[in-house]
This record gives C-alpha cells, structure tokens and sequence, in this order.
C-alpha cells in the first residue's frame, strides 16, 4: 500500500507534467521520480518526445529556457528518465545506483 505522503509526491508530479509548456529541470525530474518509484505506466509517451526534443545540440539539457548553457545536473536527469523509459527498473543497476 502507498503511503500518503508518495501519492500527493504522484499527484504532485503529474499537475506539474499535465501543465508544463517545457521540459526544463523540474518538469525531467518528475518524469525520473515517477519511473524511478515504480510509475512506469502513467509515463506518456509525448513526455519522452519533450525530453528528447529540449536536449541541446551539445547534447546536454539546460536548466530552463533562461539559461544558454546546458546543466549537468538536467542531463543526468534526463539521460536517467530516457534510460529507465527504455529499460523500466533496470537503469539503476547501469548506472551504478543498485
């Protein structure tokens, strides 16, 4: 049984993917928490579309819109949310995190 406090964490991170106009640090990390909590299937798929399309053409992702840099901190998340998209409870072990 989920605990109260994991499924406003849920609801939390779906309002905010329901309404983001980008996908920036905030919106990506909603998308790993929720895989990584074992959400797996409210994942929608144009959410991994918003990832893929925000990512640089260094490769990174930036922090926001703002910013013109990309954020270490936004790629990892984002290349972990790909990951475990792709690969669902399996992205931990890869990246060392099991």
């Amino acid at each position: 049984d989920t605990s109260f406090l994991e499924r406003q964490a849920v609801i939390l991170c779906l309002e905010l993917l329901m309404t983001t106009k980008e996908f920036d640090d905030l919106s990506i990390e909603a998308v790993a928490i929720l895989q990584y909590a074992g959400y797996h299937y409210l994942i929608r798929e144009k959410w991994i579309m918003g990832i893929t399309g925000a990512q640089t053409k260094d490769g990174g992702w930036l922090w926001n819109s703002a910013h013109k840099e990309t954020n270490t901190h936004t790629s990892v998340l984002a290349l972990w949310a790909l990951l475990e998209y792709t690969n669902p409870g399996r992205s931990l072990n890869w990246i060392g995190l099991d």
